[in-house]
Formats: structure tokens, C-alpha cells, sequence
């Protein structure tokens, strides 16, 4: 925070009650051995920053007292703190110069007084302090020292920022407003500056004041939800595609699953057709075996009626064979169903044994 001294024009002198006044010369940029000039390096407390307007991160404005009501109670306890000469509104130049209020946090009340009191000038800021030469920095916002008994409305009911500083920091401030309240003449260095630069003797010096706010590194607020929304945007359709994704192999698996299963279903139709004349596997030889017709599922005198038929045919040079070797080999059945041995098919010598009355 810096404090310069500005030399403004009084109007009034020429009795031209409504023409504005002007600054004439900034003193302490000028010269700061005929001003006063402080740069306050400690750091605020910021207490309400949701109404700051700022420009290029400066909120400046002249600095002044606000006025209470006449029958205020705290115009009582305020005199122990705030000297009876003191800047105030009407110690001001009448045009609408950007302003910054400074008072001291008395009490609750007190305190409610004052920045209600602002709410009707141009106001650029708020300044508190503890009446208590505390060189330390002020608490945060959010400290019982700070408590109106508002649960914190008096944060957004007031439409400016407000700030707060240590109680030496304070009380020198206040001691300023007081030395530069009067015309020209009555400053400090009153006539060195007169000497220096002439001024009418109903013109006067005030108080302007910086107060630098510091942005945070980083992206600003709307930058940050911008990129808050597209971050929300990349997750939904990313997770709407997986899921798409999922859906889709999930139905396509499905697919292949029903694919293969008709494919084997036609191929064991197709095996079941084919078998007719031809064995595949080791059941379909036993199905074969069991379920094949066989002369010997016939009545007795039918299977005997194709053996005579069978034995009436010719035999061909295989079955010939066939039969020889079989006759060399020790006798046998032949494939006809004759035998080499005593002329008998086995059937019929197992008949025979089975039911001897059988001929």
C-alpha cells in the first residue's frame, strides 16, 4: 500500500461553487521531502474481496473518514481513537474522485456504523484496524475478531472490498488524515510548498491512496471452468465409447457363439446322413452292429431258406478260396454259412445243442 499527497484546487476561492477542482501537482512524486510518503510492505488481510475493481491490479482513491449521525453513540467512543481535525467527506474535492475509507473497529456496532456510512459515496475500499498498536499481521477473515453477529452478511450487503492492518499502521494513518485536513497552509511543509509552487491560499493537499492487490498465479477463475467443462465433456463421451465399445464385442461374441453352434448342428445332420453305408466313429460301429438286420434276427425257417439259397448260388473264385483255406486251416464256417467239417452250418449244430428235438 503507498500514500501520496496531492495538491488539489479550491474552486471556491473564485466563488464558482460548482466548478471542480483539479490536481495541481503530485507533492510526493515531486518531492518527498515536503510530503508525506509511506509504502506499507507488510501484507493485508484481505477480509471481503468479492466487489474489487481494480485497475492493473491497483485499488486507489482519496483517503478519508466517514461521517456518522449526529446521534450516533459511537461519534463518543470513536473520539478516543479518531482525532477531531481528521479528513472527511466534506474535506474532499466536490466532484466524484474514487475514495478509500479507513476506520477503526471499535466494536461491532461501531463497525456497522461506518461501513453503512460508505455505502453512499464512490468507495473503492475499506480499511479496519484494531485500536491496539499491534504490529502484528491482522487474523483472516474467517476469525472471531472479524464477528459482526451477522453469520458474515456484512461481507456481501457492503459492495466493496475491504482490507485490513495492523493497529500501528492504523493509528499512523489516522494521524495523516488529521495533519492534512486543512488548506495549504495548514499542512505540514505548508510553506515550503507554497514557496515551491504558488499555490492559492485556499487551495489543499490530500491523502491518495494505492493499495496493490496481488493476483494468484495461475489460470484465471473462467479459464479454469472452461477447462473444468471440457475435462467433464472428454470423460462422458470417452466412457459412452467404452461402453459402446463393450456393448458391441459383448453382441458380437454373442453372434459367433450362435454362428459355431449352427455350424455344428449341420454338420451332425449332414454326419447322420452319411453314415448310411459307411462307419465314422467307434458308437456309430456299435449302432451300426446292434441295429444292423442280420439273417439271424429272422424266424428259423426263413434263415434256413436263404442258406439253401445262398448254398444253391455258385460260389465265386473268392468265396472258393475262402473255402479251402479254411479247410486246410482245421474246418470252419465259410462265409456262406456251410460247413467243411460235417457238411452242417454252425447254426444249426448250435440249434441242435441248444434244443435237441431240433433237426
Amino acid at each position: 500500500m503507498v500514500d501520496h499527497d496531492l495538491l488539489f484546487s479550491n474552486p471556491l476561492w473564485g466563488g464558482a461553487s460548482t466548478i471542480p477542482s483539479t490536481i495541481i501537482k503530485n507533492i510526493t512524486a515531486l518531492s518527498g521531502q515536503i510530503a508525506y510518503s509511506a509504502h506499507i510492505t507488510e501484507n493485508m488481510t484481505i477480509l471481503s474481496h468479492k466487489y474489487a475493481q481494480t485497475d492493473n491490479g491497483i485499488i486507489q482513491g482519496l483517503l478519508y473518514v466517514p461521517d456518522l449521525e449526529t446521534n450516533d453513540p459511537c461519534n463518543a467512543l470513536s473520539k478516543a481513537y479518531i482525532p477531531s481535525k481528521v479528513t472527511r467527506r466534506a474535506d474532499l474535492p466536490p466532484t466524484n474522485y474514487n475514495l478509500i475509507a479507513i476506520a477503526p473497529w471499535i466494536n461491532p456496532n461501531c463497525t456497522q456504523s461506518y461501513l453503512a456510512s460508505a455505502r453512499v459515496d464512490p468507495l473503492r475500499g475499506f480499511i479496519l484496524y484494531h485500536p491496539d498498536n499491534n504490529t502484528d499481521k491482522p487474523p483472516g477473515a474467517n476469525s472471531e475478531e472479524w464477528d459482526l453477529g451477522d453469520g458474515g452478511s456484512w461481507k456481501v450487503t457492503n459492495r466493496y472490498p475491504i482490507y485490513a492492518v495492523s493497529g500501528v499502521v492504523g493509528a499512523e494513518m489516522m494521524q495523516q488524515l488529521h495533519e492534512y485536513s486543512g488548506n495549504v497552509s495548514q499542512v505540514p511543509f505548508g510553506s515550503n510548498i507554497t514557496a515551491l509552487y504558488d499555490p492559492d491560499p485556499m487551495d489543499y493537499v490530500r491523502i491518495w491512496t494505492e493499495i496493490r492487490v496481488s493476483t494468484p498465479d495461475g489460470l484465471p477463475t473462467m479459464w479454469i471452468f472452461i477447462l473444468a467443462v471440457i475435462g467433464v465433456l472428454i470423460f462422458v463421451v470417452a466412457g459412452t465409447s467404452m461402453l459402446m465399445h463393450y456393448i458391441t464385442n459383448g453382441m458380437v461374441r454373442r453372434e459367433r457363439a450362435m454362428r459355431k453352434l449352427r455350424d455344428r448342428i449341420v454338420v451332425e445332420d449332414s454326419d447322420g446322413e452319411s453314415t448310411h453305408g459307411r462307419i465314422h466313429t467307434w458308437s456309430t460301429t456299435v449302432k451300426k452292429k446292434i441295429f444292423r438286420p442280420s439273417t439271424r434276427s429272422l424266424p428259423i425257417a426263413a434263415q434256413e431258406r436263404e442258406l439253401r439259397s445262398r448254398q444253391s448260388r455258385p460260389l465265386s473264385v473268392t468265396d472258393e478260396t475262402r473255402l479251402r483255406m479254411r479247410a486246410l486251416a482245421g474246418g470252419g464256417e465259410s462265409d456262406d454259412g456251410r460247413s467243411s467239417s460235417n457238411g452242417r452250418p454252425r447254426w444249426k449244430r448250435i440249434a441242435i445243442s441248444v434244443f435237441p428235438g431240433f433237426r
